[in-house]
């Protein structure tokens, strides 16, 4: 298990892949909240996070824009 901190600077190493045109939204991924990156109406990355007890214990970010088809 990792502390919130390392998660956090992560998901914020991350972000610097993203294009300024990026938008982010929060999205249902297989049935649980998540956050997808649209590049337009194009979905480009995906994270879904896996909850326990009201907290996150899981974060799978998927940022392969062919393998995420058209999930929305």
């Amino acid at each position: 298990m990792y502390r919130a901190d390392r998660v956090a600077r992560f998901m914020t190493g991350i972000v610097r892949f993203f294009k300024p045109t990026d938008v982010v939204r929060m999205i249902t991924v297989n049935g649980a909240p998540g956050l997808g990156v649209f590049d337009g109406d194009d979905l480009t990355a995906v994270a879904s996070f896996t909850m326990n007890r009201d907290r996150i214990s899981r974060v799978d970010v998927i940022r392969a824009p062919l393998k995420l088809g058209k999930l929305i």
